[in-house]
C-alpha cells in the first residue's frame, strides 16, 4: 500500500510541476500520457465521473486497464512489466522532463 500511495503522490507532484489548476477546480477529469505505455485519468471531483470514483486515478498500460489509485490505496497491475515499480519510475521520469523543460503542458 505504501507504493500505491507513493504513486498517487507522484501523480499530484506531476500535476503541480505542470502548473495546472487544482484538479478539483478543473471541472473535468485530468488526463495525462506519462510515456508510450502509461496513461492516467484523475477524477478530482467528489462525484463519480466517467466511471472513475471521486479523488481516484484510473491507470492504463499500453491501453489496457492497469489500476485504480487514490491517496490511501487502490489496486494495481502486478505483471513483470506493468507494476507499481514501473509506474513510479515512469512518473519520476515525467516529473524530471517537466522540471528541465522538455515537456509542454498538455
Amino acid at each position: 500500500m505504501e507504493q500505491i500511495a507513493q504513486a498517487f503522490d507522484l501523480i499530484v507532484k506531476l500535476h503541480e510541476a505542470l502548473g495546472l489548476p487544482s484538479m478539483k477546480e478543473m471541472g473535468t477529469p485530468w488526463h495525462y500520457r506519462v510515456d508510450d505505455q502509461w496513461e492516467f485519468t484523475v477524477n478530482g471531483s467528489g462525484e463519480t465521473v466517467e466511471m472513475i470514483p471521486p479523488y481516484t486515478a484510473a491507470l492504463t498500460f499500453n491501453g489496457w486497464p492497469a489500476g485504480l489509485l487514490n491517496p490511501y490505496g487502490g489496486v494495481m497491475a502486478a505483471g513483470t512489466v506493468a507494476n507499481e515499480d514501473a509506474l513510479i519510475a515512469a512518473l519520476k521520469q515525467a516529473i524530471q522532463r517537466v522540471s528541465v523543460g522538455t515537456v509542454v503542458t498538455p
